[in-house]
């Protein structure tokens, strides 16, 4: 296990003998090595965060300078640090700060007096598989809009000239008509020569193969 990476776990509590306990909690996994980072504030745990980039956050809800409603709408999903998983601990079990935790973006919510190692470790993991299944959803939405957006441009009337066909572009530029499919959509280009164009460009190999029975041309 020492050679493994170690799973940053960042812990934005205020009470020594909470933060005690998650630590003993992580000792005892025998799957992962973690590394605890502690806060005790709100903004103590932002400023760690946009520092070290820790795998998972676990959030008091109860802290020093805010809540941890507070410190999720306030902080993280104004930022990029959006991107990391947090689980939402308290003193003690309220359905309704648990469905406004998990409304307001955690991945999970434990209460402090059931906590457990074995609890502990499974909601960890739960949590940054969940995440990265959330991030991973946002970006495949984000490539399948940005696919339309370019079949789009396509769909309208596109200026061509009628005699090198070439396309005009939104910016009045003029490009090839390869160059312009290509900045546009995915297509890609092999290049050949049809039947009639080798006929007016290749007219004695062209009629040596119609003339050839094996060919049949």
């Amino acid at each position: 296990m020492d050679n493994e990476k170690k799973i940053a776990v960042l812990i934005v509590d205020d009470s020594t003998e909470d933060k005690e306990a998650v630590r003993r909690y992580l000792s005892k996994s025998l799957d992962n090595s973690y590394l605890l980072i502690e806060a005790d504030t709100g903004e103590e745990g932002l400023d760690i965060l946009k520092e070290k980039n820790p795998d998972c956050v676990l959030l008091d809800f109860q802290l020093p300078d805010m809540d941890g409603i507070d410190f999720i709408r306030d902080v993280i999903v104004k930022s990029d640090l959006k991107k990391v998983p947090v689980i939402m601990l308290t003193g003690q079990g309220d359905e309704s700060i648990a469905v406004e935790s998990l409304k307001s973006g955690v991945q999970d919510y434990l209460v402090k007096e059931t906590l457990t190692s074995d609890l502990l470790l499974r909601s960890i993991k739960y949590a940054i598989d969940k995440k990265q299944s959330e991030l991973e959803q946002e970006k495949y939405i984000k490539d399948i809009e940005c696919a339309l957006e370019r079949i789009k441009k396509l769909e309208g009337l596109l200026p061509i000239c009628s005699s090198c066909k070439m396309i005009r572009d939104e910016k009045g530029y003029w490009n090839h008509i390869e160059k312009y499919i290509c900045d546009h959509s995915e297509a890609k280009f092999t290049h050949g020569i049809c039947p009639e164009c080798a006929k007016e460009l290749y007219p004695d190999v062209m009629d040596d193969l119609r003339s050839d029975p094996d060919l049949g041309v």
